[in-house]
């Protein structure tokens, strides 16, 4: 099954729903890995370090087509969403959203930005051949999807030592289930409204912990994009975090919302939102 249906910027590219005279024919999705290998001084061979995964690059081609005006119209559309930006900063790294339906019959998407520009050459039957290449640099693949759990907050206990081997590092209770069904570790909005005083985030399945030394009525968490985001009734308070964000490990997960004024009797909404992920 092939890849089909792209879609960027909100413009259809490789089916009958685009109203413009193009049509994307291939396209080549690589995604670039890096590793270094090092000589043994001391014996023969090699060894070599971690792979790592870089980046992924789409390179569209395909055929601009029809009478002279329906083809210039085609080539100003192809070209207005089509360009490298100036000017990228934190806030704004013309990222934009890539869909399309992969090898598996998945509803993917990434966010890419434009790293070729388009190109356009004469081709046969009075056509114009187009080119143009997408860079993502986060390559996993997330779900169209968004799932979302709604829940509240819980009790998070460590063990106590001594503790005999081998059992649970942590636990807790009303922990929240999220199931990523993906091979990959997924990013994680979470967002948490109630007068908390340093409230914490842990996922028990993975061991990671999250916590915000500081008072917080709407806490929102989100590492699904960059920059990551931590505010409080909107404003920054990345300056509070301790310890590390949170992800989803593949498959359920136990999230456990916590604080240190915790009471069985509250109204704390915690609202989790995230995408399946893989490579």
């Amino acid at each position: 099954m092939n890849e089909r249906n792209w879609e960027y910027k909100g413009l259809q590219l490789s089916n009958s729903s685009n109203p413009y005279k193009f049509q994307t024919e291939d396209v080549q999705n690589e995604v670039v890995y890096e590793g270094k290998i090092f000589t043994n001084e001391n014996s023969d061979g090699v060894y070599s370090s971690n792979m790592t995964v870089w980046a992924r690059y789409f390179d569209f081609t395909g055929v601009i087509y029809g009478t002279k005006v329906e083809k210039e119209e085609a080539y100003r559309k192809l070209k207005e969403i089509i360009k490298t930006e100036d000017f990228p900063s934190l806030s704004n790294r013309w990222f934009h959203t890539l869909k399309w339906t992969d090898k598996r019959g998945k509803n993917v998407q990434i966010q890419a930005k434009v790293y070729k520009p388009l190109v356009t050459k004469e081709a046969p039957h009075n056509m114009l051949s187009f080119s143009f290449t997408l860079l993502a640099d986060d390559p996993l693949y997330i779900s169209q999807i968004e799932k979302s759990e709604i829940w509240g907050i819980g009790v998070l206990w460590w063990n106590t030592l001594w503790n005999t081997l081998g059992n649970a590092l942590n636990s807790g209770t009303n922990g929240i289930i999220v199931n990523n069904e993906w091979d990959k570790k997924a990013g994680v909005y979470i967002q948490a409204i109630w007068s908390l005083t340093n409230p914490r985030i842990t996922n028990v399945t993975t061991g990671q912990s999250l916590k915000i030394l500081a008072d917080t009525t709407i806490l929102e968490v989100d590492n699904r994009t960059k920059p990551f985001i931590i505010t409080e009734n909107g404003a920054n308070i990345k300056s509070a975090k301790r310890w590390e964000y949170i992800s989803l490990a593949p498959w359920e997960n136990n999230i456990i919302i916590s604080c240190e004024n915790y009471t069985e009797n509250n109204s704390v909404s915690v609202t989790i939102k995230f995408n399946d992920t893989y490579e």
